[in-house]
């Protein structure tokens, strides 16, 4: 297995190297045991560790786990579940696997559970469902980028979730909005994950919604001998 892993990840970097708009982009083996660690920094200028972590891989499907919350993603870290959240078909961070260079994709009809918006001093949370249509472009080509795990061949995508939500709990019923969410991320294949990304989303609510942004920038990872 440590054989084959190796000499698939060189694969992919020897592959990345030559290629030009229109390639299609290999992706590397997963498999449990595989993790990254990630800064994590929010609106307000906060900074957590995240660390991901593969349990076990079936079929095209991760189980993860994340900061102690067990996720269920693709092989390119698209959710399926994230906590209590589900989404159907699944959530798209970046674009499917394999892709090409240049490659834009539209993604219709992708119902997903909102990121709960906590009311501390009402006692009380409130979660949301939505629908939306996701648009994921992949750059024309791979650039270097240095970050604290180190340097990588990397491809900018952008995903962009236009979407309508409406909040679940009964007393808030009738209560929608529309907006849209933006995930910035620069995919390394030789790793088979972002080593960077910034998500940002407006949640225009009366009364209080809320902003989102967050910066992630990889650490330290492990894929294996």
């Amino acid at each position: 297995m440590r054989n084959y892993l190796l000499v698939a990840v060189l694969a992919t970097l020897l592959a990345v190297a030559g290629m030009a708009a229109g390639e299609t982009v290999p992706c590397p083996p997963k498999k449990a045991g595989q993790w990254y660690r990630f800064a994590k920094t929010d609106l307000y200028g906060k900074t957590i560790e995240q660390l991901t972590k593969i349990d076990s891989v079936e079929g095209e499907r991760l189980f993860i786990t994340q900061n102690g919350e067990a996720l269920v993603t693709d092989r390119m870290h698209n959710w399926h579940k994230l906590g209590a959240r589900v989404a159907a078909p699944k959530y798209y961070v970046v674009i499917d696997c394999p892709f090409s260079l240049g490659e834009t994709r539209i993604y219709k009809d992708v119902d997903h559970d909102g990121d709960p918006m906590r009311k501390p001093l009402f006692g009380w949370t409130q979660e949301s469902n939505a629908r939306g249509t996701m648009t994921v472009t992949v750059a024309p080509e791979f650039e270097s980028l240095t970050v604290k795990a180190g340097s990588f061949k990397v491809v900018k995508m952008v995903s962009e979730n236009v979407y309508r939500a409406r909040l679940k709990a009964e007393r808030d019923r009738g209560i929608s909005w529309d907006s849209t969410a933006r995930v910035v991320s620069y995919y390394a294949p030789e790793i088979g994950i972002w080593v960077k990304s910034e998500s940002t989303e407006v949640i225009p609510l009366p009364g209080g919604g809320g902003r989102y942004r967050d910066r992630l920038e990889l650490i330290e990872y492990s894929i294996g001998d």
